[in-house]
C-alpha cells in the first residue's frame, strides 16, 4: 500500500520586500528570488540552495528565502535544518499556513506525529480551507492508528477539494485497515474515476478485493496496475497471492518470478513464492526462498542477535544452537525435525518457549533447553560452533517428501500421570466418546480467518453419545454458556488447567481424550505431535499455512490428523457438517 505525501514544494514565493531596503536592493533581491525559485521548481536543488543562501547573506530575515530554503532542506532529507529554517521563517510571519503545513510534513517524516498534528492544526487555524493540511493531518492520524479521525480529516480535505484523488486513496487505506472493505473499494473507485491512470490505487484496490475474497476481481485490478506500470513489482507479488487463492499455482509462481526479476531484493516476493513452493512440496526451493523471510516487513519474528556462524547444510556438526521463531505452534511443528539431527555428530541447544520445556525435556532428553525470552533479549556470541533459526531445519536437513512421509511418527510425549489423572477424576471421562474441542486462533494477523464460533459447531455438539472437553484458551465462558443454554450441551472445563500458560497440562488433556476437533491452532500441532486421532478444520485461503498442503485426506506432517478443508471462503457450514459426520462414524 502506498501513501502519496503532499509535495513539499507546494506554493509560489510571496516575494516580500523588506520595507527598510532601498528600491534597487529590493529589486535585486526580487530578481534573485525569482531565479532561485525557477531553479528550485526545475529540481535543481543544490543550485537553488546556494541561490537562497545568497539572498539570506543580503537579508538574513527574508521570509521567502528562509521558508523556501527550508523546503530544499526537507526535499534533501536534512530534517533538522529544515525545521530550523521553518522556525526562523515563522518568527517573521507567525501566521503562515504554508510553513506550518510543510513543517508538519517534516515532523511526520521524523515520526514526531503528535507535533506534526499540532503543526497541521495551526495551518488550518490560519487558513481554514487548506485542503492539503487536512490531507496531511489525515496521514499523521492514520500512522497514529486514529483511523476514524484520519477518515474524518480526509473527508474534510475532499469536501474542500472534491477532485482530491490522493485523499480518496488514503481514505481507502484507512477504511481497509478498519476492515470496512466495501467502503474502501468505493473510495478507491472514486479515485480511479477522477484519475484513471492512478496506478497505486489499482494495487491498493486489489488488496481490498482479496480481503473480500473476490479473487478474480483482485487479479483484474492488479493487471490494470501492471498495464499502467509494467515494472510494478509489488503488484506482481500481490497478483501472485490472488492467483494462489484461485489455486492457479503455476501462474502464481510466474507472477512471483516476475516480481523478483523486477526487484531482485524483494523479500516479500521471495517469501510468498517460497510458501507456495512449500505448499506444493518443492521443499528444496521452498525452504531456499523461505530464508528471505527475515527481510519481509510483515514477518512476525526478529532474528536472534548473534555473531556465531550460520549452520551449513553441507556439514552440521559440533555445538549447534537452534533458536525459536514465530509462535508456539511453529515451534512445535519444526521440533518434529529435531530427531533427524540425532544421527549427526552434533550437540543441540534449543531455544524454546518456557511453556514447552517440560514436554521437550521428556521428549528430547539429549537436547539442552534455553529460555527463548532470555535469549531474544540479548546477543549470543560464544559457546557454539554454529547457529540456525528452527525454521531453517528443513533446508539444512535437505528434507525430501518421500523420506518424511515414510519416517513420520509421534515425537512428543505427554505426562502419563497427568493424562491418567484427568481420565480418572474428570466427569467428562465416563462412558461414551470423549472429544476435545478448540475453535479459535490467537494469531495476531490471521487469527480471524482461522477461527470459528463455538455455536457454529452445533452439528457436532448435537451428536449423542459424546462428551465434550474444552481445549480452547482465552475467555470463552460466555460461548460455553451460550451453547449450554441453546443446545443443552456441556463443554466441560477441566478444573485447574490453564490451557494457555500450562502447555504441559494441555498436552496431557489432549492425550486423555479419545478424539480432538480443532481449527488450525496450537491444539492441532500438539495433537499431531503425539499421534492423537483428530480432525482439523483448515481455512480455504487466508490463514491456511503451507504445511496443510492441498487436498490431503490426512496431514502429510501429522498422519493422525484428518483434514477438513473449508470449501467456501465465506462459510464453514459444509466443512463442519463433514467433520461432524466423520466423528459420528467413530461412535
Amino acid at each position: 500500500m502506498f501513501k502519496n505525501f503532499n509535495q513539499i514544494l507546494n506554493s509560489k514565493p510571496e516575494l516580500r520586500v523588506n520595507a527598510n531596503a532601498n528600491a534597487a536592493s529590493a529589486q535585486n533581491i526580487a530578481e534573485k528570488l525569482q531565479q532561485a525559485f525557477g531553479l528550485h521548481n526545475a529540481g535543481e536543488l543544490e543550485k537553488a540552495r546556494v541561490a537562497y543562501e545568497d539572498i539570506l547573506m543580503i537579508n538574513p530575515k527574508h521570509f521567502d528565502a528562509l521558508r523556501l530554503s527550508g523546503m530544499v532542506a526537507a526535499q534533501t532529507k536534512q530534517w533538522d535544518k529544515a525545521l530550523r529554517l521553518f522556525a526562523e521563517a515563522l518568527k517573521i510571519n507567525t501566521t503562515s499556513a504554508t510553513v506550518f503545513n510543510n513543517r508538519g510534513i517534516v515532523l511526520n517524516e521524523l515520526k514526531r506525529l503528535e507535533d506534526a498534528l499540532e503543526s497541521y492544526d495551526r495551518a488550518i487555524e490560519f487558513e481554514c480551507d487548506y485542503a492539503e493540511a487536512y490531507y496531511n493531518r489525515g496521514i499523521a492520524l492514520e500512522e497514529l492508528k486514529r483511523l476514524v479521525d484520519a477518515i474524518a480529516s480526509y473527508d474534510k480535505a475532499i469536501a474542500l477539494k472534491p477532485d482530491y484523488v490522493e485523499a480518496f486513496n488514503n481514505r481507502g487505506l484507512a477504511l481497509e485497515e478498519l476492515k470496512r472493505l466495501d467502503d474502501a473499494v468505493a473510495s478507491y473507485d472514486k479515485a480511479i474515476a477522477l484519475k484513471p491512470d492512478y496506478v497505486d490505487v489499482f494495487n491498493n484496490r486489489g488488496i481490498a478485493l482479496e480481503e473480500l475474497k473476490q479473487f478474480d476481481a483482485a487479479v483484474a485490478s492488479y493487471d490494470k496496475a501492471i498495464a499502467l506500470k509494467p515494472d510494478y513489482a509489488e503488484a506482481y507479488s500481490n497478483r501472485g497471492i490472488a492467483l494462489q487463492e484461485l489455486k492457479q499455482f503455476d501462474a502464481a509462481v510466474a507472477s512471483y518470478d516476475k516480481a523478483i526479476a523486477l526487484k531482485p531484493d524483494y523479500a516479500e516476493a521471495y517469501l510468498n513464492r517460497g510458501l507456495l513452493r512449500l505448499v506444493l512440496r518443492d521443499f528444496y526451493n521452498g525452504f531456499l526462498d523461505y530464508q528471505h523471510r527475515w527481510g519481509s516487513k510483515d514477518f512476525s519474528s526478529k532474528p536472534q542477535r548473534t555473531k556465531i556462524p550460520s549452520a551449513s547444510r553441507f556439514g552440521i556438526k559440533g555445538r549447534l544452537l537452534i533458536w525459536a521463531e514465530q509462535g508456539i505452534g511453529d515451534e512445535i511443528f519444526y521440533a518434529g525435525l529435531l530427531p533427524m539431527l540425532s544421527s549427526k555428530d552434533v550437540s543441540i541447544s534449543l531455544s524454546a518457549d518456557k511453556r514447552l520445556h517440560p514436554i521437550y525435556r521428556r521428549s528430547f532428553p539429549k537436547v539442552k533447553l534455553l529460555d527463548k525470552n532470555i535469549l531474544i533479549s540479548s546477543s549470543v556470541d560464544t559457546g557454539f560452533d554454529a547457529q540456525a533459526p528452527i525454521g531453517d531445519l528443513g533446508f539444512l536437513l535437505d528434507i525430501k517428501a518421500t523420506a518424511i512421509k515414510e519416517t513420520r511418527s509421534p515425537y512428543l510425549q505427554s505426562d502419563p500421570v497427568k493424562r491418567d489423572s484427568y481420565r480418572r477424576t474428570t466427569s467428562a471421562f465416563g462412558s461414551g466418546l470423549v472429544c476435545g474441542v478448540a475453535w479459535k486462533s490467537g494469531n495476531r494477523k490471521l487469527g480471524t480467518a482461522k477461527s470459528i464460533s463455538l455455536g457454529s459447531f452445533a452439528p457436532l455438539l448435537g451428536l449423542t453419545g459424546i462428551h465434550f472437553v474444552n481445549l480452547q484458551y482465552g475467555d470463552v465462558k460466555e460461548e460455553i454458556q451460550h451453547v449450554k443454554s441453546t443446545l443443552s450441551v456441556d463443554v466441560h472445563q477441566v478444573p485447574g488447567v490453564d490451557v494457555f500458560n500450562d502447555i504441559e497440562s494441555l498436552l496431557a488433556l489432549i492425550d486423555a481424550c479419545d478424539v480432538i476437533v480443532t481449527t488450525s491452532n496450537v491444539t492441532a500441532h500438539l495433537a499431531g505431535s503425539i499421534g492423537k486421532r483428530s480432525a482439523v478444520l483448515v481455512p480455504h485461503s487466508t490463514g491456511k499455512f503451507w504445511y496443510w498442503h492441498e487436498n490431503d485426506e490426512y496431514s502429510f506432517w501429522y498422519p493422525s490428523l484428518k483434514l477438513f478443508y473449508q470449501d467456501n471462503p465465506l462459510t464453514w457450514d459444509q466443512t463442519i457438517e463433514d467433520c461432524s459426520n466423520w466423528v459420528k462414524s467413530l461412535l
